[in-house]
């Protein structure tokens, strides 16, 4: 599209971004034969990761004077802002359990709590098992050409926040692009609320 007569085609972005992670682990391991044959080992541990990122972007667009690359020099000037923030609490163990050189049973859990879903449903666990048998170790008569064999099987769920916004179940605004004229003469921008969907209110939830 071209500029208006007396400007030129161009645009300018000026962008800050602010990004900040903090974790916290802690994590408990310990080992126990109950046997020669027999053996128990346990973990368990928990995590805090707390995210938080904002910006700032102005956008110029016309410019006045031809290649001159600086927010004053444009006809229309656009402001955004932009924030997100993000916590998970977890916590999680495993078991695992082993019978000489050829059994193995590993269990976990993890619980993770999300705040970007509903107080009602941020709280997920995730179990899984998982075992072996190494064939191999107590068959005999096997295949030359089978140095070892085992067999596996397990089972586990998994699950996240991801496809969930910050802020999804609240109300939230935009400033209008375009400039109007106030009861006091000056250029204002307009406010308005941002997507079509109407978020739960806290009664509700």
């Amino acid at each position: 599209m071209p500029a208006p007569e007396g400007f030129y085609n161009g645009s300018y972005d000026e962008n800050i971004t602010r990004f900040r992670e903090f974790n916290a682990d802690f994590m408990f391991v310990a080992r126990q034969d109950l046997s020669d044959a027999i053996g128990i080992s346990g973990t368990f541990g928990g995590n805090i990761m707390s995210r938080r990122n904002d910006s700032n972007t102005q956008s110029a667009n016309d410019f006045v004077v031809r290649d001159l690359y600086t927010l004053g020099n444009a006809r229309q000037v656009d402001a955004a802002y932009g924030y997100s923030e993000r916590q998970v609490n977890s916590i999680y163990g495993s078991l695992e359990f082993d019978y000489t050189t050829y059994f193995f049973l590993n269990i976990t859990g993890r619980n993770d709590w999300f705040s970007t879903l509903d107080p009602s449903e941020r709280s997920v666990f995730y179990p899984s098992i998982n075992s072996s048998f190494v064939f191999s170790e107590v068959l005999n008569g096997l295949p030359g050409w089978i140095n070892e064999g085992t067999l596996r099987a397990g089972y586990g769920e998994v699950g996240s926040d991801t496809d969930v916004s910050f802020a999804a179940g609240t109300l939230t605004y935009a400033t209008n692009s375009n400039l109007y004229p106030s009861i006091d003469g000056g250029m204002r921008a307009l406010g308005s609320i941002s997507g079509n969907t109407l978020p739960v209110s806290g009664q509700d939830r």
